[in-house]
């Protein structure tokens, strides 16, 4: 086994720790799935709103890179200000439906 001592590292420009997660962390389901708890959270709108809404549930991206279900990261940062993955302060990037 070889061992190297590093000297210098030396980074020009911006890293994107961006990333697609598949599931959130908090619930636990895929992300293109909506929330256990979506429908009682939206409230008892028509059905003609929930078939809509439901199809395209909401998603919150934090600047660390990491995303969730909207209602699930909300639900979160209640009690804890800090991203579940990673425990950086949670700070929203975008917030969008998924497709």
């Amino acid at each position: 086994m070889h061992r190297f001592k590093i000297i210098n590292i030396s980074i020009n420009g911006e890293i994107s720790l961006y990333y697609e997660n598949e599931k959130c962390a908090i619930c636990r389901n895929n992300l293109e799935d909506n929330a256990p708890d979506f429908e009682e959270r939206v409230g008892k709108h028509s059905k003609n709103f929930l078939d809509q809404i439901s199809k395209n549930c909401f998603l919150a991206y934090g600047r660390c890179g990491h995303s969730f279900h909207l209602i699930c990261i909300e639900n979160w940062i209640i009690l804890n200000k800090n991203c579940p993955l990673c425990s950086r302060i949670w700070v929203y990037e975008n917030i969008r439906l998924s497709i």
